[in-house]
């Protein structure tokens, strides 16, 4: 996930908290209202939220595998930041809700930008499940869009645990079956995302920036990458190497045998990418070696 350099920054001390009683069950307003969830309130009602696009690259073939989508709230709203954005729609019982909504309106933009490849959304394990039969990523809703199934990639994100693993493995079974791919994302941050690549076998892996950035020099650092590197061969999955921002560190990630990138080297997030710019930028970096 491309937002997540702020992320990692953010601990839940710095999320504003709604502080709700301990009895508050999830979708019940703090007493008179708190501005954070009259702040959700509106974002959702008037889709207050753009999307912009990162392009994920292969090096090797010089094109575009596809761009994840990344949701942007109005930079006045309280809820700007993404990360304090799903935190508190989770904690007042909205996170499915805004999720679905923000699953059809990337999917409307992807397909209305015409962008090449696939388009990754990330979706909690809590939309998955709760949504199974009336999921925005079903088929006939893919077909109402235009988008073919197998040009999207769900990037299941870990922001909450996984209560039911069974069922979100028969979701992601069912999902996979309708022609969809999924990927692992901030693949290092813990023993839970190693878990999941076992019980789930995504498609891709998206190792954490923590470990890309300064590969070059770090040993250490370039061991982790043949572990994830060896162990994607064997389940056949790809590897995509995220925030990546050095050029010495793309060396040395291709050497290694990685090929897919995302990152700020490449391209920022973009409302409207230019595919064209980034093809360019891409082949002038691979000429220079």
């Amino acid at each position: 996930m491309a937002d997540a350099t702020f992320a990692a920054s953010l601990s839940r001390a710095a999320v504003p908290r709604l502080r709700l009683a301990p009895d508050t069950e999830p979708g019940t307003l703090p007493p008179d209202g708190h501005p954070l969830a009259r702040a959700l309130d509106q974002l959702i009602a008037r889709r207050e939220f753009d999307v912009h696009f990162q392009p994920i690259v292969d090096s090797a073939q010089v094109r575009v595998l596809g761009f994840e989508a990344l949701v942007r709230p109005p930079s006045t709203s309280p809820l700007a930041s993404p990360p304090v954005l799903f935190q508190v729609a989770a904690e007042l019982g909205r996170l499915v809700e805004l999720e679905r909504h923000v699953v059809r309106r990337i999917i409307r933009k992807f397909v209305d930008l015409q962008l090449p490849g696939r388009v990754f959304i990330n979706v909690s394990a809590d939309t998955l499940i709760s949504t199974r039969h009336r999921h925005p990523l079903s088929l006939p809703e893919l077909a109402r869009c235009g988008l073919p199934a197998d040009d999207i990639v769900v990037e299941l994100t870990e922001t909450r645990a996984v209560l039911d693993e069974e069922a979100l493995a028969t979701v992601v079974a069912s999902l996979r079956a309708s022609g969809l791919s999924f990927a692992l994302d901030d693949l290092g941050q813990g023993f839970a995302s190693l878990k999941r690549w076992l019980d789930l076998r995504p498609d891709f892996v998206k190792i954490d920036r923590h470990f890309v950035d300064g590969v070059a020099r770090d040993p250490l650092r370039r061991q982790f990458v043949r572990s994830i590197l060896e162990m994607a061969h064997s389940s056949g999955a790809a590897v995509i190497a995220e925030g990546l921002e050095q050029a010495d560190d793309w060396r040395v990630l291709r050497d290694l045998g990685t090929s897919l990138f995302q990152g700020y080297l490449f391209a920022r997030p973009s409302p409207s990418p230019r595919t064209d710019l980034l093809l360019d930028a891409l082949a002038r970096l691979s000429r220079s070696e």
